[in-house]
């Protein structure tokens, strides 16, 4: 299969414990600053969205199994798309990569986002399950955007449970906090990591804290930027982090 090579860019945002201070990982964003998605598309092979999605996931997965082997005593967050887990293609391609260095399946936290329509839903949530049994944390996003997501804690297991921004709006009346209280209580009752995400205040740290959401992210706790706190020390990567990531579905 042809394959190309594009710069990625890696933004690194923290996630905190917010009792302690001490950080419990780092989501990755990444971007191709120099691939449009109307170019993107127009390589692509199939010529589909989800191609071009699990071909940006892979480029992703690329970028975290690199920077985990430099870094043993840190874990990163890689968002991955439902409908990349459900391409055959991709799950070759993503099992190669974990082979390289089997150790850092223990350090990463594959992040998913409930979907009402999600083609393959039997396929994807079976490989889910085996990279979960493989020594991978499974993070289900958007909690409580939509019933879609109590549905699919019924399909996979999971460790960390993010709670949509959305959510925590208006959390100042103390009904709404005594929602979220329940909500963080039932969180634990069956062993979940809550992250409060969309933190950009102190006074929405206060009330996550206050009801027992244990880990936060947001702007208050530190912006996605190009550099990553290890232990206490920055690890400068230049321009975020660039180098040349193999994209195996996009064609030259």
């Amino acid at each position: 299969m042809n394959s190309s090579t594009y710069n990625l860019d890696l933004a690194f945002q923290p996630v905190l414990d917010s009792a302690t201070g001490e950080i419990d990982h780092h989501e990755i964003i990444g971007r191709f600053p120099h691939l449009s998605v109307a170019n993107a598309a127009s390589r692509v092979e199939s010529n589909t969205g989800d191609d071009l999605g699990a071909a940006l996931d892979l480029a992703l997965g690329q970028g975290v199994v690199t920077l985990l082997q430099g870094l043993p005593y840190d874990r990163l967050l890689l968002p991955i798309s439902w409908r990349s887990c459900a391409l055959e293609l991709f799950r070759v391609e993503f099992d190669r990569l974990l082979k390289i260095d089997p150790s850092v399946r223990q350090r990463m936290i594959l992040e998913f986002v409930a979907a009402d329509d999600v083609f393959g839903i039997e396929e994807a949530t079976n490989y889910i399950a085996e990279l979960r049994r493989i020594g991978c944390r499974i993070c289900l996003s958007e909690f409580g955007a939509t019933a879609v997501s109590y549905r699919f804690l019924q399909l996979i297991d999971v460790d960390y449970i993010k709670i949509d921004a959305g959510f925590l709006t208006g959390t100042t009346a103390e009904p709404r906090e005594r929602m979220l209280r329940e909500v963080a209580q039932g969180l634990a009752d069956f062993d979940y990591k809550g992250i409060a995400k969309g933190i950009d205040d102190a006074r929405l740290a206060d009330i996550t804290a206050r009801a027992g959401i244990s880990l936060g992210q947001g702007d208050f706790y530190g912006a996605p930027q190009g550099s990553l706190v290890s232990n206490g020390l920055p690890l400068h990567l230049s321009g975020g982090m660039s180098w040349q990531a193999r994209a195996p579905f996009l064609l030259n």
